[in-house]
């Protein structure tokens, strides 16, 4: 179910460290050390990421938040971490499953080629002294003797491309405890529960967490801060905090104006997108190449710009939107095709749910996001403007790689 709230009220994906710690966390942080002896990531081909990927992950962005928009509510993706967590998956399928989530993920690019551009841009995102973005992946599967059997190739595959941390656990209460852990730890706690509790039926997590801090490259000062009006997408009208900046980059294109705004360092900067009619309308009608022909129709001049603050959370369950997009087999208890990873002596392996968490926060220093991604495998079955932006209503947003111009998170802000 989905469940979207405004600031810090859920336990989920959070920005801020000193957020309660769920239920399924002990006060004391767990030391999670990794048992797997033998494997160890191999080195493996860097390259540059080309129009290929750029299409198909831009295609895989859009499609995931059309089909996570209901119309009205806010909405958050990581493109960056549900392609991981899934793509880790992806390299244990077989048959049917492997082709849908290919075609997915990849545009119907091959698995192998997929690892590769995915693994070089991950690696390419990197941290500076007023920014910082970080990325982990780890997969935990279930110590039952005589249940499970895991193929060494695909924890090896992981390792060499997503630097995998592997851990084999007994799945109950104090392994609940060190995935939440883990995922707060390497979000620097910003996401402190992903799992309430470990179902009898899971037999695998495999989970990728990412973390965003940045300044912006031009502080807003007090001044710049003045009250505002927003309108939301259920046409109320709601007092926000605005921040005035007059910026250099300008957007116009298919339907939209917007702009772009630099964070500190260069290598990221924020976008913002707001269409000429409703903002529903507008994503319906976007598409990987509408969207990198708006990012590309960039103007140098002067716009003056008004950017609400806000910050609100949001977690999915993937499961109905990935099926949608074109990959229901692997959720099939029938018939998925996992035996790439392993085998179970009590049932077919397939996917029970694909988790996704996430929380921004944009206000006056900047910007923080968080997200989650998690699959488990189960086996049950005053400068005088040219241009003006004023987002005083439902808008499209986007934290970007600057070499690439690829979202690294993609949400859309409607104020409910």
């Amino acid at each position: 179910m989905k469940r979207r709230i405004l600031s810090a009220i859920i336990a989920g994906s959070l920005i801020a460290s000193t957020l309660t710690l769920s239920a399924c966390r002990s006060e004391k942080s767990l030391e999670t050390t990794d048992l797997m002896t033998g494997i160890k990531a191999a080195s493996h081909e860097t390259v540059k990421p080309d129009d290929a990927f750029k299409s198909a992950y831009g295609n895989f962005s859009v499609e995931l938040l059309k089909k996570c928009f209901d119309g009205k509510s806010n909405t958050l993706i990581s493109p960056l971490s549900v392609s991981s967590a899934l793509t880790m998956t992806a390299n244990g399928a077989n048959g049917q499953t492997k082709d849908e989530m290919e075609k997915v993920l990849g545009s119907g690019m091959p698995l192998d080629e997929l690892n590769k551009y995915l693994s070089s841009f991950s690696g390419s995102l990197t941290s500076g002294e007023n920014f910082k973005l970080k990325n982990a992946n780890s997969i935990w599967f279930r110590d039952e003797e005589n249940r499970l059997t895991v193929e060494k190739d695909f924890l090896q595959k992981n390792a060499d491309y997503f630097g995998t941390a592997i851990y084999k656990r007994a799945f109950d209460n104090a392994t609940c405890k060190e995935i939440n852990n883990w995922v707060s730890d390497n979000t620097d706690g910003m996401i402190n529960n992903i799992l309430d509790s470990i179902p009898d039926e899971a037999i695998m997590y495999l989970i990728n967490a990412v973390s965003f801090d940045a300044e912006w490259g031009n502080v807003y000062k007090e001044n710049d801060i003045s009250d505002g009006k927003f309108t939301n997408s259920e046409d109320k009208l709601m007092n926000v905090t605005m921040m005035h900046s007059t910026e250099s980059i300008y957007l116009e294109s298919d339907g939209c104006k917007g702009f772009i705004k630099q964070y500190k360092g260069g290598k990221y900067s924020f976008a913002a997108l707001l269409p000429d009619n409703d903002i529903a309308s507008f994503i319906s009608s976007l598409s990987g190449e509408k969207l990198c022909r708006i990012l590309s129709s960039t103007e140098s001049c002067s716009v003056e710009t008004k950017l609400p603050k806000f910050s609100y959370e949001y977690s999915d369950t993937l499961n109905n939107a990935l099926s949608q997009l074109g990959m229901p087999t692997a959720f099939d208890e029938n018939n998925a095709d996992f035996s790439g990873i392993g085998k179970s002596t009590v049932g077919n392996i397939s996917i029970g749910k694909v988790i996704h968490k996430t929380k921004i926060e944009v206000n006056e220093k900047g910007t923080k996001a968080g997200a989650a991604a998690l699959v488990e495998l189960v086996d049950e079955g005053c400068v005088i403007a040219e241009k003006q932006v004023i987002l005083n209503r439902p808008f499209m947003y986007m934290i970007l790689d600057n070499e690439t111009m690829l979202p690294l998170f993609a949400g859309i802000y409607t104020g409910v």
